[in-house]
């Protein structure tokens, strides 16, 4: 499995990116991510076990779709936390 961050498709199925793979297409550290994680921020994870996590794309895509703003004094939308 090459580790490029295209829409690549393994048996049919979407690539799962690492915390780090995510963090470059984002251009975050991996730090920033597991942050937004801790606090339920950022973009919507995958845990595959206790310490596996991943991000599909289109997760990511809709984060950052979900951040547009028209102007500086726009504000954000609340941030919804899991329970």
């Amino acid at each position: 499995m090459s580790s490029d961050h295209t829409h690549a498709s393994t048996n049919g199925h979407r690539k799962l990116l690492s915390p780090q793979e995510a963090a470059d297409l984002l251009g975050v550290s991996w730090r920033t991510l597991e942050g937004w994680r801790q606090r339920g921020a950022g973009p919507v994870y995958v845990r595959l076990s206790t310490r596996r996590i991943r991000y599909r794309i289109g997760d990511l895509d809709a984060f950052v779709s979900g951040q547009r703003r028209s102007s500086t004094s726009a504000r954000r939308p609340p941030v919804e936390v899991a329970s």
